[in-house]
């Protein structure tokens, strides 16, 4: 593979090879890219094609979390500086880092140290980034696994996670994380004509959402974009995707605490405010605790 043909937003060309190692695997695995779907917020999402050689379908999603074409590098407010990207301070930020997972240094980073008396080092809102992307692409992939008996239903079929090889090697100090996910050909909420939203294919939604906290999760991002009908011309099916903001239950956390953090997470209610905006009516509130059909 040539250089790199990626754009400045982080989008590549139709057609593009992209070279991913998945975990488990000794050589990477080429996926041509359709299309990119931009812009950007925080992860990077292509729909790609898989080598015909492969178990995958025809077409799957690609999320790379790439900090390079993080949006927290622009804030919105003009009095906030950008954090681009570059690669000195990315090969400082992960040098130090093998020097940690190594051993030969205490890892003493700290979000504060962004916020002292003077400029913080451009390595370190590096480290800062690396770090968040990192934490979104292990509560995707964590939350995926958990909610595995309810994959390719009310929410979309996890087939991978693995690394994205970027070409030339030397283009960059890292290789960014990945998934790949169940390509829903559909229309978001947000967009879709409301006579088609039947309650035959948001009640099961509803109720799936209902479960998320019994398998230690919650999702935290339920929005109109985020509920997908598929197909977009006559819907048989409603998902929730994207679980790279999901809050995920740790084996010591107290009931008590978890069930306070669901509740204010609130994913049912935020799910059933979307529905009834869109469709200008009030929803039944026990759809939010009926059980999904198995």
């Amino acid at each position: 593979m040539g250089r790199v043909v990626q754009a400045e937003d982080g989008s590549f060309p139709p057609d593009f090879p992209l070279a991913v190692c998945l975990n488990g695997a000794t050589n990477p695995e080429t996926f041509h890219v359709i299309r990119s779907f931009t812009p950007f917020t925080k992860a990077q999402v292509y729909l790609v094609r898989p080598e015909p050689n492969t178990d995958l379908p025809p077409q799957v999603i690609l999320k790379v979390y790439d900090p390079r074409f993080l949006d927290d590098r622009y804030p919105k407010s003009s009095r906030l500086p950008s954090r681009p990207w570059t690669l000195q301070a990315e090969s400082v930020a992960a040098m130090k880092r093998k020097r940690i997972e190594s051993g030969e240094i205490d890892d003493d980073f700290h979000v504060d140290l962004l916020y002292g008396d003077e400029e913080a080092d451009p390595s370190l809102w590096e480290e800062h980034f690396f770090r968040l992307m990192k934490e979104c692409f292990e509560s995707e992939l964590e939350a995926y696994k958990r909610l595995d008996d309810i994959q390719g239903r009310s929410i979309p079929k996890f087939f991978g996670a693995g690394k994205l090889i970027l070409n030339p090697l030397d283009s960059r100090a890292i290789e960014p994380s990945a998934v790949l996910i169940e390509y829903i050909p559909g229309v978001s909420l947000c967009d879709i004509d409301p006579v088609l939203v039947r309650p035959y294919l948001y009640e099961p939604l509803i109720a799936a959402v209902a479960t998320f906290s019994k398998h230690g999760v919650f999702h935290d991002d339920v929005n109109q974009n985020n509920i997908l009908f598929s197909p977009a011309e006559a819907p048989n099916r409603a998902v929730l995707i994207d679980f790279g903001c999901a809050a995920l239950r740790d084996a010591e956390q107290p009931d008590e605490e978890w069930d306070e953090a669901v509740r204010f997470a609130n994913d049912v209610g935020r799910l059933r405010l979307s529905l009834e905006k869109k469709l200008g009516i009030k929803l039944d509130v026990d759809q939010a605790t009926a059980v999904p059909d198995a």
